[in-house]
């Protein structure tokens, strides 16, 4: 090949001058890419349908739950971490020492 004619500035021959490298026959406004998708699959940018990496619309969530277990918030049963019947924890001897102080006998030091 002799070189480039004067008005192709090193471009193959035969291309248009408006192509600039790019694939032979393709409209001066795509640049290379697929059908101006721009590498994406048919316009949705690595979406899954359209659903952003969700499944079926869920954010990650379990059927709409933020990953409490039946609406809980993590408490049992919604007791709140006390014991049985939201009686709280009053510590080791709390239940005697409330006793004694019912009957008059908590200012012996018990």
């Amino acid at each position: 090949m002799e070189g480039p004619s004067p008005g192709n500035d090193g471009r193959v021959e035969g291309r248009l001058s408006g192509n600039d490298g790019r694939v032979d026959g393709s409209p001066s406004g795509k640049d290379g890419r697929v059908d101006g998708s721009d590498g994406r699959v048919e316009g949705n940018e690595g979406r899954v349908d359209g659903i952003e990496g969700r499944v079926d619309g869920n954010d990650g969530l379990v059927d709409g739950m933020d990953g409490r277990v039946e609406g809980n918030d993590g408490r049992v049963d919604g007791i709140d971490g006390r014991e049985t019947d939201g009686i709280p924890v009053l510590g080791r001897f709390g239940l005697l020492k409330l006793g004694l102080g019912l009957l008059g006998l908590g200012r012996l030091g018990l």
